[in-house]
């Protein structure tokens, strides 16, 4: 089974990771399996940008919004 590492979580999402674990008596890893298995295999999947080129058409102006609103 393939792996993932993260790394540079931001602390007050590790600490609300750690407490839901908590709450379902279970694995930190575990936790975050579920919570990524239920968005992401959900019966309404996102609909991601059309790839061209092997990169994704997001219009430079949502980007620029993006950055501005903190997310790089």
């Amino acid at each position: 089974m393939p792996s993932l590492i993260l790394r540079d979580i931001p602390e007050e999402v590790h600490e609300r990771l750690r407490r839901r674990a908590t709450l379902h008596r279970r694995s930190m890893t575990k936790e975050a399996i579920d919570i990524l298995e239920r968005d992401l295999l959900a019966e309404e999947p996102v609909r991601l940008p059309p790839l061209v080129g092997g990169r994704s058409k997001i219009p430079v102006e949502e980007i620029d919004r993006a950055v501005d609103e903190g997310h790089e």
